[in-house]
């Protein structure tokens, strides 16, 4: 188990950063080959607690480039699914968003499995060659918005990152106002 990796001692003597003197603890994550901060020590069991509870399959992403990045990251063939509301959805295609027209949107009302790969040579296409919202041509920067919304309906689900468990990868959303 992953957080079992995670501890906090006493930083070692020899230690060159000891900005707390005899106070100072190291956080050691093994799985990150080891000591990974220091600090004091009244301030190590909230921290290692943290990390803890931090789920390192998330990665976020809350605009488009930020979204290709990450799904750089991922395995290629991983399957690519959106959360749409609380339900996993295929992916369908990439359009404009009709809450925030200059914005993108990926629907969830694919029929077939698209892999990370294939989700990434089209952002990848969107950001090179933009995309087009009925009688506009829009332009796509890495800071271009990401939502995700069934075609011509209005939405409020933004991606805020993407969970990769290996075999498939999901694009996270969250209610925006």
């Amino acid at each position: 188990m992953r957080a079992m990796d995670i501890y906090a001692e006493p930083a070692a003597d020899n230690t060159a950063s000891r900005p707390y003197g005899d106070a100072t603890y190291q956080i050691v994550d093994q799985a990150a080959g080891g000591v990974v901060a220091y600090c004091h020590s009244a301030s190590a069991s909230r921290i290692v607690a943290a990390l803890k509870e931090y789920d390192h399959s998330i990665t976020a992403a809350t605009d488009l480039g930020t979204l290709i990045e990450a799904l750089a990251a991922c395995d290629p063939a991983a399957e690519v699914l959106l959360d749409y509301g609380g339900t996993l959805a295929q992916f369908g295609k990439a359009t404009y968003c009709r809450s925030w027209h200059n914005d993108l949107a990926l629907t969830p009302d694919g029929t077939d499995p698209k892999t990370a790969a294939q989700l990434l040579d089209i952002l990848r296409d969107i950001r090179a060659n933009g995309f087009t919202r009925p009688g506009v041509e829009r332009s796509a920067h890495d800071g271009t918005g990401v939502w995700v919304a069934k075609y011509r309906e209005p939405s409020n689900l933004h991606i805020v990152g993407i969970r990769n468990d290996g075999p498939s990868v999901v694009v996270l959303t969250e209610e925006r106002p």
